[in-house]
Formats: structure tokens, sequence, C-alpha cells
């Protein structure tokens, strides 16, 4: 965004896409000078700063009524190491860390409730563990010095054979790592 304030001649505006998928579905964008101030249009940009991090929204419900949550302990920070901590899966079941570059705020839904936030063509396994008696498992990431900024994404798989898909993902943990 701040390309365009310095070069406004790059500046080509936004693109708004909608899922095509759904039969007679449309969408109604009014102006600023409409009457009611509530259907004014309104822009919120959220973001992160390089050095900081986020979690993003909640995990699949695992056959244990819970869902599996990602946390990030530590700064991403170069030269220093994130903790992933993953918690509230099957005790005892194999887990992995998927990696990406790119992230899907919307997610694709994998079964009800159940969503992928990284592009499942760009997600990479950082690590396979399994989870301790009360179902969490702590890992490293340790991070190079000298990158950065780069933004990645987390999210956690763990197998829960309970259930009709096998398995759950976590809530999405995001970095811009400086």
């Amino acid at each position: 965004m701040q390309s365009w304030l310095d070069a406004p001649t790059g500046n080509f505006g936004w693109l708004l896409k909608t899922d095509e998928a759904l039969a007679y579905m449309t969408f109604r964008f009014d102006s600023r000078e409409n009457i009611t101030a509530s259907n004014r249009p309104t822009l919120t940009v959220t973001y992160l700063a390089p050095g900081t991090s986020a979690i993003h929204s909640q995990g699949c419900i695992g056959s244990g009524g819970l869902p599996l949550r990602l946390d990030l302990q530590g700064a991403p920070v170069g030269g220093g190491s994130l903790q992933f901590v993953c918690s509230q899966g099957q005790p005892g079941a194999l887990a992995a860390n998927l990696l990406s570059v790119g992230f899907d705020a919307t997610g694709t839904q994998l079964y009800p409730a159940c969503r992928a936030f990284l592009p499942l063509s760009q997600a990479v396994t950082h690590n396979v563990f399994v989870l301790d008696g009360a179902g969490a498992g702590i890992t490293m990431f340790p991070l190079p010095p000298g990158i950065g900024p780069v933004f990645v994404a987390i999210q956690s798989a763990a197998l829960d054979p309970a259930l009709a898909a096998g398995f759950v993902l976590s809530n999405a943990a995001l970095a811009v790592v400086q």
C-alpha cells in the first residue's frame, strides 16, 4: 500500500472476488453518498508488522468435543526460534505442522466446521510428532539469521480416527519473520 502512495500511477484499484459456484447469488455495494450511513462502504485493513504473529479462527472440532488448537510462542525474529504449541487433540495421535507462504482467511471447507486456511497446493510439512497423553505437543521452528521480512502461515493436522474424515485441522497461526 505504501507503494501506491509513493507511485500513484501504479495504483490500479482493488479486485472484489466472489465464489461464482453458487447460482443466483448477487452482491450490492452502495456508495459513500447513500442516505443511510450504515449502508455506506467501509474498508478495514488488517495486517501484521514484521516481527509479529497472530492467531486466526478456530480449529476443527475433534472427537473429544474440542477444537484442535495451535499457538505460537516466541518472537518471529531471524536467529531465534518459534515454538508451535498444539493442544486439545487426541492423546497419542500422530500430528504434523504444515507451513505455507500463502494464506486464505476464509479457508476451504473440508467438512462441516473444518477449514483449511493454507492453500493445499502450497503447504509443506514442517515436522511430524506424536501428541502426548494430554493431547498436546510442542515443536521448535528455528529461524535463520538474516531472513525476512517473510510471511509464513502455519496450521496443524492430527489424526482422529473416531471422526468420519479421520483427521482434524487446527486454527491458523500467522507470523511475519523479521
